[in-house]
């Protein structure tokens, strides 16, 4: 690169710098929202590396082969978190993570949005090559990846980047998608982003547009809009004066190559504040959408409007619930959530409805994270829920759905979703096993009858996190704010960000919970991981059980009975057990119900054992 070149660069990037501490403090609040990286280092590494822009311009070869041409997984020491999930209607062995990697102390490329698969219902996980980032793209941030499958099996993923274009010296920030025709392998993006805008106007200091948290579904009805994939998301435009929100929705019909250009406003009314939207569409093909909004930044609510014509136009909004929760509802600025920075304090809300053409078919089901609905309640963070049995036009009291019975433990960041047959899953983050409120475990219940009951919940991670250490190696920035959920026809398949090494990385975990009484039969595994076990078997078992374990690479390796109070049975460990395969039996066994756990060095799983 020319010298006067890099001093064009470094002028505008100093301008940049200028502009950015004028802006207001809430202005700044929305950009360091998705900002990945320190904009005032990134503008000292640029100044400081001449090269920085062919650094930018050529992909990382030590990350692509260490992805490796088979697109084997493995595990990496970067963090991931802020993870989604979707499904396959068509074939539900095929199930797609993607989760936000980051790489702060990376000026050129902080965040990259790594997709993994699985095409035999989780017994062995994928990576693919696609990762969310070109090699010419400088990102400063970015986040919320959504995945959603059509009725053919087509997947779709959006994903938000914030990025600097060394080209015209500009800011912007774009909603951008994906499309995969085998079940996540491969992805080809979109030429046309679903949506973006400018991010800085570098004269007045202001972004002129800006977009945020999408929300995808898809149409699975015989309706005329069959087929229909839809994004409801967040639009802000600002001038030197205001910020005005807006809830949009724009679609892609089996027709189309991209997504409509235009977009349609779902709410009607005029709010200081609207965010957190949600979307899914009934068994009749009507759209149904939910967020939170605020006329007056202190109190909030959740509300929900549909669209009959194929999101052509959307009825008035109806409130489903106040809510109430620290920082957003005024009385708490600063609210100490170890783990939780206080301006990610989010509800995080997820709207879905019973599609199963059954009993339940039609019920609309909310949750969200609160401390109350009208006012405070308790010191500790709930699972709220309601739901509507005709169609938003009413809803049920808000209810904590968590049951505890501690008023001072932490419970937040739920997800949803209800199965072909109308179970309803819901999964969240939870405290109750710690009195310091720090250590966090996973938990999940469902329902079987349309919301009305839920079994006990019960934790679906075998070990803690301690969310001390949570964000010590993603700048602070934790797991993020969602997780996801999924459910087959027999199992709810939670998929979450878990830091239970406790040294500030964190993986991606997966959990295959049946959809029985003994909801408690679980077996998790981390998606980083080059290892299957086959078994235990038999199970139930009688005084012996067998295992079978492949490793495709030599691993230290422990194998780890557990009873389900935690208290170790058995354990055998190896410094390097070689690739292959490898027996292993447990004999003189009691009666009872246990965790087997294999740990090796790319990975975990546990899966439940029964000895009758």
């Amino acid at each position: 690169m020319q010298t006067r070149f890099c001093i064009a660069i470094a002028v505008v990037l100093l301008a940049t710098a200028s502009a950015w501490s004028q802006t207001s403090p809430l202005k700044q609040k929305i950009l360091n929202k998705k900002l990945r990286t320190n904009l005032e280092q990134y503008i000292n590494y640029q100044l400081s590396n001449p090269e920085a822009e062919e650094q930018v311009a050529r992909p990382n070869e030590q990350q692509i082969e260490s992805r490796g041409a088979d697109n084997q997984i493995d595990g990496t020491p970067e963090a991931e978190s802020e993870v989604h999930a979707a499904i396959n209607p068509v074939d539900s062995n095929n199930i797609i993570i993607c989760t936000m990697r980051n790489d702060p102390n990376n000026f050129t490329a902080p965040l990259t949005f790594p997709t993994f698969y699985t095409k035999d219902f989780g017994a062995t996980w994928q990576q693919s090559t696609f990762n969310g980032v070109s090699a010419t793209d400088a990102i400063l941030g970015g986040g919320d990846p959504i995945i959603v499958f059509d009725a053919d099996g087509k997947a779709y993923l959006c994903w938000l980047t914030m990025r600097f274009d060394l080209a015209t010296f500009n800011f912007s920030i774009a909603l951008r998608v994906a499309e995969s025709e085998d079940g996540g392998a491969t992805w080809t993006e979109l030429d046309t982003p679903l949506d973006e805008g400018d991010l800085i106007d570098l004269f007045a200091g202001d972004f002129g547009k800006f977009v945020d948290k999408e929300w995808l579904a898809v149409d699975y009805s015989d309706s005329p809009y069959r087929n229909t994939v839809y994004a409801s998301y967040l639009t802000l435009v600002s001038d030197s004066a205001s910020v005005n929100y807006n809830i949009t929705l724009r679609k892609k019909t089996p027709e189309m190559t991209r997504f409509t250009e235009e977009s349609v406003p779902v709410n009607s009314e005029a709010y200081k504040i609207a965010q957190f939207t949600s979307i899914d569409v009934d068994s009749k093909g009507v759209v149904h959408v939910s967020f939170a909004a605020s006329v007056d930044s202190i109190n909030w609510a959740m509300y929900h409007t549909k669209s009959e014509d194929g999101g052509e136009s959307f009825s008035p909004e109806k409130k489903i619930s106040d809510f109430h929760i620290p920082r957003l509802s005024g009385d708490e600025p600063e609210t100490n959530i170890v783990g939780i920075d206080s301006s990610r304090l989010y509800p995080c809300p997820q709207l879905v409805v019973d599609k199963s053409r059954g009993d339940t078919d039609g019920v609309l089901h909310m949750v969200w994270t609160g401390n109350g609905t009208s006012e405070k309640k308790t010191e500790g963070l709930d699972i709220y829920y309601a739901q509507s049995k005709d169609g938003g036009g009413t809803w049920s009291e808000a209810r904590v759905l968590n049951d505890d019975g501690m008023p001072e433990s932490h419970q937040f960041y739920p997800s949803m979703a209800v199965n072909a047959d109308g179970k309803l899953v819901i999964s969240w983050y939870d405290r109750r096993d710690d009195v310091a409120n720090i250590e966090t475990m996973y938990y999940m219940t469902y329902s079987e009858d349309g919301g009305n009951s839920f079994v006990p919940s019960f934790a679906v991670s075998s070990e803690a996190s301690d969310f001390s250490m949570i964000g010590a190696q993603n700048a602070a920035f934790g797991i993020g704010e969602y997780t996801q959920v999924v459910a087959s026809s027999s199992y709810g398949i939670p998929v979450w960000a878990d830091g239970r090494t406790n040294d500030g990385n964190i993986d991606i975990y997966v959990a295959f919970v049946p959809l029985e009484e003994d909801g408690g039969t679980v077996s998790v595994s981390s998606i980083v991981k080059n290892f299957t076990l086959d078994g235990p078997f038999p199970n139930p078992a009688r005084e012996r059980a067998m295992i079978n374990l492949h490793l495709e690479e030599a691993s230290q390796t422990t194998i780890t009975l557990l009873g389900l109070d935690g208290k170790l049975i058995r354990t055998i460990s190896y410094p390097k057990l070689p690739t292959g395969t490898h027996n292993f039996e447990f004999n003189n066994l009691q009666t009872g119900e246990y965790i087997l756990r294999v740990q090796t060095e790319k990975g975990y799983l546990a899966k439940p054992l029964f000895v009758r």
